[in-house]
């Protein structure tokens, strides 16, 4: 006697073997799980051992697991929880970003330069391995980007060779005795040029008919900057107070005037 079973709709699909209860379950508003009979979403794969989402199509695969996403290559151990590889030989990779249809940004990897970039419209910036940094636009520090400066830093600047250290350091140096010889600066040579930038007196005694030379210099001794004072003085103590202006090396050129005349023409 010929005969039919139907049922109106699936409910689930028994698992062979007994291994499981329900295979696929899909709930009464639709919903569809796999390892779940709880579904949160039209459909929802959910699995605490192998990966719950492999997709082949020849040697391309994409891979859903326990530690993240991946795309070609090592299925089963990505490197990070989003890991693109490529199985060709293609000398470029880049991932583009578009808004209505337009190309916005990139960001890609270039293996004839050995040099990553990002692009964000007509604004470029590139890093290479050796650790230069370029990029074809002004280049804003602590979030904000001045119109008429290629680089623009709100707050302070430290620079090497040590860390630390202020592109720009000025040593005033304050009531010291005439003839004092030299005195010690503080700055380091191995990371400052010095010169003296300027000098000033409260008692200098434009009356006395003494002759004598006032003298204000720079010199390196012992890995330090000092200064060398002369001032010449017959009524009153001078007092003088110097400024010292030092430059971080890298940042200025230090050159000697040849053939200068220390007493400037007398």
């Amino acid at each position: 006697v010929p005969y039919a079973m139907y049922a109106d709709h699936a409910a689930a699909l028994t698992a062979p073997n007994g291994s499981s209860d329900h295979a696929v379950h899909v709930d009464n508003t639709g919903q569809v799980g796999i390892g779940t009979t709880s579904p949160q979403a039209q459909l929802q794969i959910s699995t605490t051992t192998g990966s719950a989402l492999q997709v082949d199509a020849g040697a391309q695969h994409l891979t859903v697991n326990s530690n993240g996403i991946y795309v070609q290559g090592d299925t089963d151990n990505p490197d990070m929880m989003l890991d693109l590889q490529g199985g060709g030989t293609a000398q470029r990779g880049e991932y583009l970003f578009g808004v209505d249809g337009q190309r916005r940004a990139s960001v890609y990897y270039d293996k004839s330069t050995n040099k990553a970039g990002m692009v964000n419209g007509n604004t470029q910036l590139n890093l290479y391995d050796n650790g230069w940094v370029e990029t074809f636009a002004n280049l804003g520090v602590n979030g904000e980007i001045h119109s008429t400066s290629n680089l623009w830093l709100q707050g302070n600047l430290t620079m090497g060779p040590r860390p630390g250290r202020k592109p720009v350091k000025i040593v005033r140096i304050t009531h010291l005795p005439e003839n004092v010889g030299k005195v010690y600066s503080e700055v380091p040579a191995a990371d400052y040029e010095c010169t003296i930038g300027s000098w000033s007196t409260g008692l200098y005694d434009i009356n006395e008919n003494g002759n004598g030379r006032n003298k204000v210099w720079t010199f390196v001794e012992g890995g330090w900057w000092w200064v060398g004072v002369e001032f010449s003085s017959h009524n009153k103590h001078d007092t003088p107070s110097i400024d010292v202006v030092c430059f971080l090396k890298g940042m200025v050129e230090y050159d000697t005037t040849h053939g200068a005349r220390e007493d400037l023409g007398n």
